[in-house]
Parts: structure tokens; C-alpha cells; sequence
């Protein structure tokens, strides 16, 4: 539809698609919380100090498999695609703005704890009825249109929801 709309009435249409955001915008000292995704219940354990529990029945014993990109990388696509958005001619583009990588929810508590003093300690659930195995972005399109690529690792995504929750 926005593509028919945006050739119909001659209107630039840029869609960005983001995968799981991460992270704090620490320079600016922006913090959120009840996100509503995994990391608030890894958080949540953390500041607990309670099990964390992978909910993993039909998606394996590692828990789902995502695609986590830091809120700074998000920020700098966006400014990137509305540099693009206001140069070229080109009216209508979908971009993948991901890691381009995937990871389990198991992998994600390992790095956590790499760098926390009190170690989450997790279990399985096999509670959760249904939902998606694996998922993550392919961003090629996004570094050749918009010659965007992210700059934050896993370990930096951790190390900022770590440092984010003494502001939470």
C-alpha cells in the first residue's frame, strides 16, 4: 500500500525495519525501561537477583534466537536514511536496520554475566506456546543505499544495559 501510495501521489516513502532495540542512549543520559521484551525480565532478574526463565518449549532449549541492535546504532540509521531520504530521487525503500546477527537468549545471559558481578542464573521454562525460532536481519540493502552499519557489539549492547540500571 505505501508503495502505490507513494507512486500514486508522487510522495518519498523510506521504511525502516527495526529489530530488537537495546541499549541506552547513555551520552545523552537517556534510559527507558518496560520495553516489554526480553531484556526487561534479564534486567529484571539481575536487579532481583532471581532465575532468569528461557521460555523455550517450541523453539529449542536455547530459547528464541533474535537480532539485537544498540538504540545509538537505531539513531544513527536514522539520520543516515534522512540524509538519503532528502538527496535522491528515489521514492519508495525498505531498510533492515538489525545487527545482521543472531542470537540465542541463553548466548545473551552468557555475555551478560561476563560482565556483572552476580551471575544470572537461568532455567527453562518450556512455557511459551508457539513463536518464532530464529530471527534476525539481513542489512545488506542498508549499507549499500544508505551506507549504514552498526557499530555496537553484543558485549556493548550488556555493558549499557548494565550501566543503565542505576538510572532505572
Amino acid at each position: 500500500l505505501l508503495f502505490q501510495f507513494s507512486k500514486v501521489n508522487k510522495i518519498k516513502i523510506l521504511v525502516l525495519r527495526l529489530f530488537n532495540i537495546m541499549g541506552h542512549y547513555e551520552k545523552y543520559k537517556i534510559y527507558s525501561s518496560n520495553r516489554g521484551n526480553v531484556i526487561d525480565e534479564i534486567i529484571l532478574s539481575i536487579n532481583n537477583n532471581t532465575h532468569f526463565t528461557i521460555n523455550s518449549k517450541y523453539v529449542g532449549p536455547n530459547g528464541s534466537i533474535r537480532d539485537f541492535i544498540h538504540v545509538e546504532d537505531v539513531c544513527n540509521s536514522n539520520l543516515m536514511a534522512l540524509k538519503f531520504f532528502k538527496s535522491k530521487k528515489k521514492n519508495y525503500e525498505i531498510l533492515n536496520i538489525g545487527s545482521g546477527k543472531s542470537i540465542s537468549v541463553r548466548k545473551l545471559i552468557k555475555v551478560f554475566n561476563k560482565h556483572i558481578f552476580n551471575k544470572i542464573r537461568y532455567k527453562n521454562s518450556y512455557y511459551k506456546s508457539g513463536g518464532q525460532r530464529k530471527s534476525f536481519s539481513n542489512i545488506e540493502k542498508s549499507r549499500k543505499v544508505i551506507g549504514w552499519k552498526p557499530k555496537k557489539t553484543i558485549d556493548d549492547i550488556c555493558i549499557s544495559e548494565i550501566n543503565g540500571i542505576k538510572y532505572m
